[in-house]
């Protein structure tokens, strides 16, 4: 996928570190979905990228020039030419230019003991469903600080657009249980989904609790749901004569599609006659036939024996096909275009 530019780290902030400029030999190495270790010539740092927000943030760096919070200066290494983390995610090993392999390692401060809740992302099923349906709204919650979290609140809020937030339609709440450190819990709630046919957006936001220092990423990502319909259509009408004689017999045939994404039930099309161009419900019903259920891009053909009026002229045939419930749009339900009989 292309990379989507979100934040700049540069200016003063790279000054402080021992740079003169901006340096652009550097390797990352991920720290979870979120956050990442960027190591650069001489210079270690961390990146967090909290949810809902547009920037980036640095809890923590380590230079030649400044120690790390706990006084610990950093080797000059040079330039990084490849980093790796360990299988569990502790230390990362960083080969170098001009002091061979640097091990980091990640470590909890000890001496904080606040909570810090996060929602890492959001989960609604089926991705797809009908109008009225029942929908299943769940997300992760885990205690990613340095002590336990009180029992809290986790909120659904739903959103016809992505940018889903607390002023949005508040869907439903759980329970969150009180968490130890890195200890998560899966909250859901079953709810009904729109009866509007469209997509939908869901958020999950876990209330903040008592000493909780960080809560810019107490709130998940989007999950998005589509309501579909059916959508019945009569993209065809042809007749196998156009000049009949009168009382002759010819065949009319007509094809019915469901062009929504939801299934159809069982329907009926009717044939009419006019005498003009201008074919509605309101004229003469000539025949009717059955539709059965179509899935998406499915289509029915029927065809009906008629037989010519005996009186000389032009007459104008059409097909509607009857609408089913909740569909999308019911305006193309008949064959747009009236079908010219000659009767000579």
């Amino acid at each position: 996928s292309r990379p989507v530019h979100i934040s700049t780290l540069g200016g003063p902030r790279w000054e402080n570190w021992g740079y003169d400029d901006v340096p652009t030999d550097c390797r990352t190495v991920a720290r979870g979905s979120r956050g990442a270790d960027l190591f650069c010539r001489d210079a270690a740092l961390t990146l967090e990228y909290p949810i809902g927000a547009e920037y980036l943030e640095n809890p923590d760096f380590v230079s030649r020039r400044q120690p790390d919070r706990f006084n610990n200066p950093l080797p000059a290494y040079g330039t990084p030419r490849d980093a790796k983390a360990s299988p569990d995610g502790r230390n990362v090993y960083l080969s170098t230019d001009s002091h061979g392999i640097v091990m980091f390692s990640r470590s909890r401060n000890e001496d904080r003991d606040d909570p810090d809740l996060v929602a890492p992302g959001a989960t609604a099923e089926p991705a797809e469903l009908g109008t009225g349906e029942a929908v299943a709204i769940g997300a992760t919650v885990e205690n990613r600080g340095f002590g336990a979290s009180a029992a809290t609140t986790l909120r659904f809020y739903r959103s016809t657009d992505p940018m889903v937030s607390a002023s949005d339609h508040l869907e439903g709440t759980a329970t969150v249980p009180a968490l130890e450190i890195d200890e998560t819990t899966d909250p859901s709630i079953s709810t009904t989904a729109p009866t509007e046919p469209g997509e939908y957006y869901y958020r999950a936001c876990v209330d903040a609790v008592d000493g909780e220092f960080y809560t810019s990423n107490n709130c998940s990502g989007v999950a998005g749901i589509e309501i579909v319909t059916a959508d019945l259509w009569v993209p065809a009408l042809s007749a196998d004569a156009t000049y009949p004689n009168p009382g002759a017999t010819f065949t009319l045939q007509a094809y019915v599609e469901n062009i929504g994404k939801a299934t159809s039930p069982a329907t009926t099309i009717r044939y009419y006659r006019s005498s003009d161009d201008e074919v509605t419900s309101d004229d003469t019903e000539i025949a009717t036939r059955s539709v059965p259920a179509l899935g998406w891009f499915d289509g029915s053909e029927s065809t009906v024996e008629e037989t010519a009026p005996e009186e000389p002229g032009t007459y104008y045939y059409g097909a509607c096909v009857d609408t089913v419930a909740d569909e999308a749009d019911v305006g193309n339900n008949c064959y747009e275009e009236a079908l010219r009989i000659v009767v000579d």
